[in-house]
């Protein structure tokens, strides 16, 4: 008996020995999805893959609703040159042609057809300010359309890059899954020679081979979660499936990441406060608002013309042919006429119903003001916060690791527990999905601060922060 348990605790050995070695493989290809979620070296993902840049432009290329806010612009200019041609004379041209029929003897129908032409310009000499009035009004609608197609690109960039960042979030996961069970499956085996050694008892390996289990069903969420990630980045960008990704150099963002965590309250007050005055000058909603305000506002001046009057000019001139009598030049006029509304009441309650309009503009303006500052300020602390988990998940993953490859020789050398080793894989997968999960919302934190302050380009935004 104890000839056959040190052939056992011998094969043990050489079996662990082959499983340490897949081990390290795991550990590094696990530690490769938290650092950038793909097995591809750096030099070849930077040369093969669908890159974020490409992703935008196919999005916005094939966005309807994007296509839609063009139409609205082309419409807010038609209608604004359309307007234009109020200040035009009015030219206007008729004709009518008829054909009598004889009553008496002598009479032949060619001798009772005629026919006439008239012709007819008429000018609007004094509108009390309507057209001008309108004109601005229609001006600043066409500039709150040209905000609203900037808005609609810029969401669309943003739902893009949480897309792109959600694909890729998605591969480190299910690598993580598969370096999950990967060590799973090196502690079944081990466990499977302990107890056939007699070295740990049944429920010891009954609990190996469920938590075995448990990350096989695992791999299988993280493989469906991935293939979710990537339909609905296809269906945003229009790129046919299977996706490969490039991937990300989360190194590049190491400074940016510093410069944040350092920051003391008042740098951060310091920050908060250049990105709200940066999005007052070019958040689309932000613009889109005063525009609608400053439109609400003229509009009462239009309303305000209606009490005024309004002069016109005419000129008319008709002629005429006939068989019986031939051509002649007929008779013309010029006339001048003016009018004015004597309904004070109507008019008085239209101003004031645009007065009350231009109050909720402004209403909204300032409600749009204060949301988009508070949105500024929590996507800035959610950076900092996502930026202070990255690095402490770092630290703690290469603790997890380490300690995890300490407890796997301990188990080999059967001077620890089954349930040690458990609790040391569990350790390792709970900091490197913290680690995977908090790189990936950082980047969403800065796409969020992009749409926001209305820059729309990553490099604006560290410029701003830095």
């Amino acid at each position: 008996m104890k000839t056959f348990k040190k052939l056992m605790i011998s094969g043990l050995l050489a079996l662990s020995l082959a499983v340490t070695a897949e081990t390290g493989q795991t550990a590094a290809a696990g530690s490769a999805a938290a650092k950038g979620g793909t097995a591809l070296t750096a030099d070849a993902a930077a040369k093969t893959g669908f890159t974020l840049e490409e992703a935008r432009k196919e999005a916005l290329a094939s966005s309807k609703t994007l296509r839609k806010a063009g139409l609205s612009v082309q419409s807010a200019r038609l209608t604004e040159k359309i307007q234009g041609f109020d200040l035009l004379p009015s030219v206007s041209v008729s004709t009518k042609a008829s054909l009598g029929y004889p009553t008496t003897s002598g009479t032949t129908v060619a001798d009772l057809a005629t026919a006439t032409a008239g012709v007819g310009v008429s000018q609007t000499l004094y509108d009390g300010g309507l057209n001008a009035t309108t004109s601005k009004v229609n001006g600043i609608a066409t500039r709150a359309a040209e905000e609203d197609l900037r808005s609609a690109s810029l969401d669309i960039l943003n739902q893009t890059d949480s897309a792109y960042y959600a694909v890729l979030e998605a591969q480190a996961a299910l690598e993580a899954a598969q370096s999950d069970l990967d060590s799973s499956r090196v502690h079944l085996a081990l466990a499977q020679a302990k107890l056939e050694a007699g070295i740990i008892i049944k429920s010891d390996f009954l609990k190996t081979e469920s938590e075995t289990t448990a990350n096989e069903t695992a791999l299988g969420l993280a493989k469906r979660n991935l293939s979710v990630a990537m339909i609905k980045l296809s269906s945003l960008t229009g790129h046919p499936l299977p996706l490969a990704l490039q991937t990300i150099d989360f190194s590049r963002y190491t400074l940016l990441m510093q410069r944040l965590v350092s920051l003391d309250d008042a740098a951060i007050d310091r920050i908060a406060a250049a990105l709200v005055s940066t999005a007052a000058g070019s958040n689309p909603t932000l613009l889109g608002a005063n525009l609608a305000r400053d439109k609400a506002e003229a509009s009462v001046d239009v309303e305000k013309t209606a009490s005024l009057p309004t002069v016109s000019a005419s000129w008319t001139h008709n002629l005429s042919y006939s068989v019986s009598q031939g051509a002649d030049i007929g008779t013309g006029s010029i006339a001048l006429g003016a009018s004015l509304s004597l309904d004070p009441w109507t008019v008085g309650a239209n101003v004031e119903k645009a007065k009350v309009a231009a109050s909720e503009a402004a209403l909204d303006y300032g409600e749009d003001e204060r949301t988009i500052a508070l949105s500024l300020q929590s996507a800035l602390f959610d950076g900092i916060s996502s930026a202070r988990s990255v690095f402490s998940s770092q630290k703690a993953l290469d603790y997890a690791e380490e300690h995890y490859r300490s407890v796997l020789e301990l188990y080999r050398l059967s001077s620890s527990s089954s349930s040690d080793l458990s609790d040391a894989e569990t350790l390792v997968s709970t900091n490197r999905n913290t680690l995977i999960s908090a790189r990936y919302q950082f980047l969403t934190n800065l796409s969020s601060l992009e749409n926001l302050t209305g820059l729309g380009t990553e490099d604006a935004l560290v410029s701003l922060i830095q």
